[in-house]
């Protein structure tokens, strides 16, 4: 009885280890960027500021 417990708890242990391990990967990293605006008649186009020679 006592070998089945031990089993139960480290089964248990290692779960809530293994969820704070992978839960870690799922944050987003957000860059902050200065955005510009370019308004048409119809559109609004946004781009960053080292694109502006594209425009």
């Amino acid at each position: 009885m006592h070998y089945r417990v031990v089993i139960f708890c480290s089964f248990l242990l290692l779960s809530a280890v293994g969820r704070g391990y992978s839960a870690s990967f799922n944050k987003q990293r957000v860059d902050r960027f200065d955005w510009k605006i370019v308004s048409t008649e119809h559109f609004d186009v946004y781009y960053y500021e080292d694109a502006e020679p594209l425009l």
